[in-house]
């Protein structure tokens, strides 16, 4: 070894020797130990490896000494971790929001991770006095900046518009369109991917069809729906139709074809037999594509409502078409094509617009033909009850008339009537020889002014066949907790001569142009008075045979000669003059309607008959007991010869 690689040795040494403190070193000493100088080279050695693992124990020492440093509590799931994006955790989910919403798994729950909320928290420390000041100094803060808020909004809307800041719970409406839902995506993918055609390709080539039809005949067709307007004038939804021109017609066609089709079946002398036929064929090929067609527009969905409320078909080539069919896929157009929630939320900030009143009336007559028809013919209710508070939405608006009250009133007794046929058991009482049912009752006292001012008595007619379906429901129930049969024998019967002497004092105008079920109603009394026919005196039954035989006149004179319900009641009549004509057992028992369906023979009537039928239209009153004449009527071919001699004589 040379000196000079000594000295390098020794300088490299020294340098860190010097910077290493010891910790025993004496008080005289400066605080850095100076390496001895070594005689010889292993000496050196020896020094400088005590040196340094003094050194390296002085640093553990140092780093055990040091306090550790707190591990980094993560407050985002891997999932968000990974992307980047904000997590926010909702505690009541238990899952933070976006996992949620794309239905992933959150690691957050797994690991049991919570938000550390203590820095919120105030130190035990802390004067409880000056935090409930700092606390009521942000609350008073955070109220005058609400109450400037509120300001301006009600300075922006004006005097003619409040709005309603009561707290409300959110509106449960579907809304009628989601753009992100997932079949809405694919559906927009696939349409821009294969360049498909528009849905209302082929409701526009049948809606052509039916403009040349009309253009070939337009005086014909402007006369016919102009007279459909004014027969129908009652039952027509306000707000719609102003007037009927060429312009109307181009714009809504589908609604213009519904209206000359249904005043060619108002007809009652059966002309325009072949241009009957050739709109028949273009409004079923219209209404078929338009109940797979979506959306439609609100007239459109309104000719599937009148075609839902009467009889477009003329018998016996042409078929019926179903109405309760009908009218749920009408309620489900206009759940697609008509934003109800909006409507609703505009409403419960008192803004009102002639649209939204239009749609809420086409909504609650839709939903009152389908309650009838689902009791008709006992089928279920397509409509959940999440749109049930739509109903009274229309007496709200400012400009609502005693026909939508009359409208929601009905169909609030539809529903009441719909639960107690389903209910089991019913809720019922007898007061003296009638049976009253609790919810119906609560009903008629509710809306009995409006009952008073109904002058269709449209809501009379639907509380007497409330009380007619629940009597007949009570009459074929097996069990023993059933009221007496002659209670509900009488109920039925009552509310049955009711509706038929109401309905004979009804003005022409508001019998003809009436939807079919009102004359259902009035023809569903007559077989109920057919049907326990056994269980009436001879008085009773002369009285029944007396009051049907006036109906039929009362329609035959206000021109409904060629209605179903004409039809049908003659069929009734004829078969009630057989059974008066035969020995009748006077035991209490239910007879079946299907009687009512046999072919029935040309046979004989009493004479008291045609009496009745010149008598004028009022309520009834017991006959005397005089003995039944039937008169030969063998040579007659039909019931409409036969009623019409018997008128003319």
């Amino acid at each position: 070894m040379t000196d000079k690689g000594l000295k390098t040795e020794d300088g490299a040494a020294e340098c860190a020797v010097d910077t290493t403190p010891r910790s025993d070193a004496s008080a005289d000493s400066p605080g850095l130990f100076r390496r001895p100088k070594a005689q010889s080279f292993g000496s050196f050695v020896i020094a400088a490896k005590t040196t340094v693992n003094d050194s390296l124990l002085s640093e553990i020492d140092a780093e055990i000494a040091r306090p550790s440093k707190k591990k980094r509590r993560i407050f985002s799931c891997e999932s968000c971790r990974k992307l980047k994006t904000k997590c926010d955790y909702d505690a009541s989910q238990g899952s933070c929001k976006r996992c949620l919403r794309l239905r992933l798994e959150c690691s957050l729950v797994e690991n049991g991770t919570r938000p550390n909320r203590q820095e919120f928290e105030p130190t035990p420390s802390e004067p409880v006095d000056s935090r409930l000041r700092r606390v009521e100094q942000a609350v008073e803060s955070f109220d005058g900046k609400l109450t400037s808020l509120l300001d301006l909004v009600k300075q922006s809307l004006g005097s003619g518009n409040q709005l309603d800041f009561s707290v409300a719970h959110e509106n449960e409406l579907l809304a009628n369109h989601d753009a992100l839902a997932p079949l809405n995506v694919i559906k927009q993918i696939d349409s821009k991917l294969f360049n498909r055609a528009s849905r209302h390709d082929p409701f526009k080539r049948i809606c052509d069809e039916f403009l040349r039809f009309y253009f070939d005949n337009e005086r014909l067709c402007l006369e016919l729906s102009r007279s459909f307007l004014e027969i129908s004038h009652f039952w027509i939804i306000p707000g719609g139709i102003t007037s009927i021109d060429r312009k109307y017609v181009l714009e809504h066609p589908f609604i213009t074809c519904v209206f000359v089709l249904l005043a060619m079946c108002f007809d009652e002398n059966y002309k325009y037999v072949q241009e009957q036929q050739q709109l028949y064929i273009l409004a079923t090929k219209l209404l078929g594509i338009a109940l797979v067609t979506e959306p439609l527009s609100d007239h459109d969905i309104e000719a599937i409502l009148y075609i839902s409320l009467y009889n477009i078909a003329r018998k016996p080539k042409q078929s019926e078409f179903d109405s309760w069919l009908l009218s749920s896929i009408g309620l489900k157009h206009l759940i697609i094509s008509i934003d109800f929630k909006n409507i609703s939320r505009r409403v419960g900030m008192n803004i009102f617009n002639e649209v939204d009143l239009f749609h809420l009336r086409i909504f609650n007559s839709m939903c009152s033909c389908h309650f009838q028809n689902s009791i008709g013919y006992a089928r279920p209710i397509m409509l959940t009850s999440t749109y049930y508070d739509l109903f009274e939405l229309t007496l709200k608006f400012p400009k609502a008339t005693l026909g939508d009250a009359i409208k929601v009133a009905e169909i609030e007794l539809y529903l009441g009537l719909s639960r107690g046929l389903t209910s089991s058991p019913l809720s019922y009482y007898v007061d003296g020889e009638l049976l009253c049912f609790p919810e119906q009752h609560e009903w008629k006292q509710k809306w009995s002014k409006v009952i008073q001012k109904d002058v269709s008595q449209m809501l009379t007619f639907a509380y007497n066949f409330s009380h007619i379906m629940l009597a007949r429901k009570l009459v074929e129930k097996p069990d023993a907790s059933r009221p007496e049969l002659r209670v509900c024998y009488s109920t039925a019967c009552q509310y049955s001569f009711e509706t038929l002497n109401r309905f004979l004092l009804l003005s022409n105008n508001l019998v003809k142009g009436s939807p079919s079920f009102q004359l259902n109603l009035v023809v569903y009394a007559c077989i109920t008075l057919c049907d326990y026919l056994d269980t009436m005196g001879a008085d009773e039954r002369k009285m029944s045979l007396n009051l049907i035989s006036k109906i039929y006149w009362h329609l035959n004179k206000v021109g409904e000669k060629m209605n179903d319900a004409t039809d049908t009641i003659a069929k009734i009549v004829r078969k009630l003059v057989d059974i008066a004509n035969e020995t009748h057992s006077q035991t209490a028992k239910a007879r079946n309607s299907s009687q009512n369906s046999e072919t029935l023979s040309v046979a004989d009537l009493p004479q008291q008959v045609a009496e009745q039928l010149y008598s004028p239209a009022e309520p009834y009153t017991l006959p005397s007991h005089t003995e039944l004449r039937l008169p030969d009527v063998a040579a007659f071919d039909n019931f409409e010869d036969f009623f019409k001699d018997l008128f003319d004589r």
